[in-house]
């Protein structure tokens, strides 16, 4: 059976992608800057505007507005070119990726808010830390 077609059409959306198998996305802090720096490349290619992310261990969160229907592209784009610095500096061969990156476009500004604030309390609600801004500052 087909996947069902993305919602690609303008707006803010709420992106996230995982590794595959018992990989996390991120091993330590230089793949963590690594990704912010293909993230901000791919932002100003693409004119986004990123409202929030979050790196968890395993996963990423993106919450962006997108102006036209680029989303796939710069997904596409972003998750390539960091798989591949991943996988050279870590000796990895294969997919990185568990599966394509999944989306939701925000329907309204109640969806924004409560996307936001799932976004950014994803460590506290799994426990890693006590507020969102600890995270950051940990590194972890």
């Amino acid at each position: 059976m087909p996947r069902r077609p993305r919602d690609i059409a303008p707006g803010f959306h709420h992106a996230w992608v995982n590794a595959t198998g018992d990989w996390d996305y991120f091993l330590d802090e230089v793949d963590r800057v690594a990704w912010v720096r293909r993230l901000v490349q791919m932002l100003e290619r693409m004119t986004w505007t990123c409202v929030a992310f979050c790196q968890m261990s395993t996963h990423v969160h993106l919450l962006a507005s997108v102006p036209d229907e680029s989303l796939p592209i710069g997904m596409r784009d972003l998750n390539r070119e960091y798989s591949c610095d991943f996988n050279l500096r870590h000796g990895r061969k294969g997919t990185f990726l568990r599966k394509r990156f999944g989306s939701r476009r925000i329907e309204d500004a109640d969806d924004l808010l409560g996307t936001y604030s799932y976004v950014v309390l994803n460590p506290v609600v799994e426990g890693l830390c006590l507020r969102p801004e600890e995270w950051r500052s940990r590194g972890a």
